[in-house]
């Protein structure tokens, strides 16, 4: 049933890349843009380690990460750059979270992605972060908040005459969010690649 409004709703709204508003859809050449819409509404994977199908899991470990079930910040980009930014700071991310790790986009919007035709494939980038900041990066290094990011292909939609619709996140794996901390290399990770920079430059120097 969710599937189904959301289908409804994503009919004839607003499509946007890289913050450029493009107009309805249909005013670009069906066919020539690939088109996705930023919705796991449909994923059914029930672990945080699943490659495809996932959810959007959030906790302190791997382990004991559970579904999401709060609106977060996410955000999607490509190989040329940032395509949707969806911030709590703005309101663009209110609504976000439809509970048990299914994520919408609040305005339903489809997203066009220049350069790759409908039923091409893009590598793609989500990041998903807490807290009132605007990147992904600062969340990284605040204890009290957590983010996550996963890459994956995504076939795109639109494809075909007449055009069809938009793609999904059926195929991104499971996204889990964990402290901010705990994604960066500890101290001692940090020191030995220090080490070997400086041994590299000591070594080059010597034989310059």
């Amino acid at each position: 049933m969710k599937k189904l409004v959301l289908s409804l709703l994503v009919t004839g709204l607003a499509a946007g890349v890289y913050g450029q508003d493009l107009g309805p859809q249909g005013t670009l050449t069906p066919g020539t843009q690939g088109t996705f819409t930023f919705d796991n509404a449909g994923n059914s994977g029930v672990t945080d380690t699943v490659l495809t199908n996932g959810m959007v899991w959030i906790g302190a470990t791997v382990p004991s990460a559970t579904l999401l079930n709060e609106d977060i910040n996410m955000s999607i980009a490509d190989g040329s750059g940032l395509i949707v930014s969806l911030l709590l700071s703005d309101g663009g991310a209110s609504g976000i979270s439809w509970g048990g790790g299914e994520v919408v986009d609040p305005a339903f919007n489809t997203y066009y992605v220049l350069g790759t035709v409908g039923g091409g494939t893009v590598s793609v980038t989500i990041d998903a972060w807490t807290g009132s900041g605007n990147t992904y990066a600062g969340d990284l290094l605040d204890p009290s908040q957590y983010a996550g990011q996963v890459t994956f292909n995504l076939i795109l939609g639109n494809g075909g005459s007449p055009a069809g619709p938009p793609t999904d996140f059926t195929g991104m794996p499971a996204l889990v969010l964990l402290p901010g901390v705990s994604q960066v290399p500890e101290p001692a990770t940090l020191a030995l690649v220090g080490l070997g920079s400086l041994s590299l430059m000591l070594f080059r120097r010597k034989n310059s």
